[in-house]
């Protein structure tokens, strides 16, 4: 410990910096104190302070009193702006100090104060210590926090390389600007009144004309107008936004929560419940779908899904079931009715809030010739000989060979058919897709195969030799080499 010898008026900024890198804060403190008395215009003393102070303020991240008390002697020295370092550094230092209290409640006002005390310093908001406090405004529990934080940053300071997506190891990174745009949004959709929403919604349609690759944008505009009245502009601000998702859950159930009619809903609902989704995931809307169809004549399929759901809590004992859904478990009118899933029920509902999306539907009928799984693309042939390729649900298991069906929107007449719906089906007598051969097979370097034109894959050359008379079973498949139909061996018989 320093003794009052070594804290007197001749100590040094040199050797108080010597302290503070010891750790020895309580020391260097009471010496700064005593030399800033002693020497009130000694620059070298004043820059030792500030980097005291600063020390102090990271070592004190979780209590913002001790934070802002330490910034306000920082900005007492008045140090000029060409001691860049020292106020990078503490910018460094109040972006670790917001991480760490993200989480503490009741402390907007003293992070208000913190903010103000910023402004007191010449820091550089170009520097990008400056743009990770946004970075850090973004993950803030408190809504009224995050949106203190983000108004005092001003997003106008946003630079052209924060609307673009960055890597990390490998992985692609939400650009710095929709990060906040989104924030900002769920911010004061959830927590603010209709007035606040009215007067923001302008700017967020403003920025998602800017930036229509943001897509949740839309998400949060719908929601908007929604809850501010503006049904019929909410659903069709949706739609186009819907399109493009129309294979996630929560589109439509965000749908059926804007709807009047109870049979509306009710269709909407159905066809969140034909999207694949894991059950952790989907809790909410089994729980929701199911407690609302129980309620409305579908007493059997809403059990099933509460069932569902309760399943998946008593799996997860650390999240509460809902006090009304308990209360509703243990009722005699519940209890009483058998679960059963009313597929076909579902089904017919889901195709009328696909027909309200896309208008007409039409079914068309294809062969399967390429898979690309990592990708979820599936190439196909269809009955107009046409190729084309559908994106798909990577855990649904399909087949070089297999024949499908795929109700899709009557206007998509181009490359990738938008696919609502594939349904395997079981046609060998088409003629269109499939055909019988016979022959002597041409083996080439064991790779592959052919008799005259089909060609035949090397997984069915087992126990095959070369001029060996076959017969099998060939499906429609495309040359990309050539850019010219084929047909492929399916089976040897």
């Amino acid at each position: 410990m320093v003794n009052e010898q070594m804290v007197n008026k001749f100590m040094t900024a040199t050797e108080i910096t010597q302290l503070r890198r010891q750790g020895k804060l309580k020391e260097a403190l009471e010496a700064v104190e005593q030399q800033r008395r002693d020497n009130p215009g000694d620059y070298a003393i004043a820059c030792a302070a500030a980097w005291v102070y600063y020390a102090i303020i990271k070592q004190n991240k979780d209590n913002l009193n001790e934070v802002n008390k330490n910034l306000q002697n920082i900005a007492q020295l008045q140090l000029p702006a060409k001691e860049n370092i020292i106020y990078e550094s503490i910018v460094w230092a109040i972006y670790n100090v917001l991480d760490s209290v993200k989480k503490q409640q009741n402390t907007l006002p003293q992070i208000k104060q913190t903010l103000n005390l910023l402004d007191q310093l010449p820091i550089n908001r170009q520097h990008e210590s400056y743009y990770a406090l946004l970075n850090t405004a973004t993950k803030q529990e408190d809504p009224q926090t995050l949106l203190a934080i983000i108004k005092w940053w001003n997003l106008n300071k946003l630079r052209q390389q924060d609307y673009q997506q960055t890597q990390h190891n490998g992985e692609q990174l939400m650009p710095l600007a929709e990060k906040a745009y989104y924030a900002q949004a769920k911010a004061i959709l959830n927590n603010t009144n209709d007035t606040v929403i009215t007067a923001y919604l302008p700017l967020l349609i403003q920025r998602q004309q800017k930036h229509p690759q943001y897509t949740y944008l839309t998400y949060y505009i719908t929601k908007m107008q929604n809850k501010i009245g503006q049904h019929q502009q909410a659903l069709e601000t949706l739609k186009p936004f819907a399109k493009k998702k129309n294979s996630e859950f929560w589109i439509w159930t965000l749908i059926a929560e804007m709807q009047d009619n109870e049979d509306d809903k009710m269709t909407y609902y159905c066809k969140a419940l034909t999207c694949h989704t894991k059950d952790e995931m989907a809790i909410n809307m089994n729980r929701t779908i199911g407690q609302y169809m129980f309620q409305n004549q579908q007493t059997q399929t809403g059990k099933y899904l509460i069932e569902k759901a309760v399943a998946t809590y008593r799996r997860h004992p650390e999240w509460k079931i809902p006090q009304e859904l308990i209360h509703l478990l243990n009722s005699a009118e519940y209890q009483h009715i058998q679960p059963q899933l009313n597929t076909q029920y579902i089904q017919q509902q889901a195709q009328k809030a696909e027909e309200y999306l896309y208008g007409q539907l039409t079914t068309t009928k294809a062969i399967i010739y390429d898979i690309n799984t990592d990708k979820g693309i599936i190439d196909i042939i269809t009955e107009n000989q046409q190729t084309k390729n559908i994106r798909t649900n990577r855990k649904n298991k399909y087949t070089i060979g297999q024949l499908i069906s795929i109700t899709h929107p009557a206007e998509n007449t181009g490359k990738k058919i938008n696919a609502l719906q594939i349904t395997p089906i079981n046609e060998p007598d088409n003629n269109l897709f499939y055909k019988p051969f016979s022959g002597k097979i041409k083996i080439i370097n064991n790779q592959c195969g052919f008799v005259e034109n089909i060609y035949i894959p090397q997984h069915l050359l087992t126990n095959l030799t070369n001029g060996e008379t076959i017969q099998g079973i060939a499906h429609r498949s495309y040359d990309r080499k050539k850019d010219s139909l084929t047909w492929q061996a399916l089976k040897i018989k």
